[in-house]
């Protein structure tokens, strides 16, 4: 909210001197680029670790699949010696 009021109000400006002006708009243009600039560095952080994050679950996810297999096989000859030895 703040940044439309200022900009409503730098909007309302006038200035007389065209090359003043003109500085002043490719002034306000490298902050407002610089900003820019920074915000989507750290948009892609963010992508970045995202993307860790989503790599890190599916190992989990493999893992996990595996410790359920290895259980489930391990349960079932259990079943098995359990039923040769009756």
């Amino acid at each position: 909210m703040v940044f439309e009021e200022i900009c409503s109000v730098q909007f309302a400006w006038f200035v007389f001197d065209e090359e003043l002006e003109e500085e002043i708009r490719i002034s306000i243009a490298k902050i407002c680029f610089q900003c820019m600039e920074t915000s989507l560095k750290d948009f892609r952080v963010l992508l970045n670790l995202a993307s860790m994050l989503r790599n890190i679950l599916s190992m989990e996810r493999r893992i996990l699949k595996q410790d359920m297999v290895i259980c489930f096989r391990k349960t079932v000859d259990q079943l098995v010696a359990e039923q040769m030895r009756s």
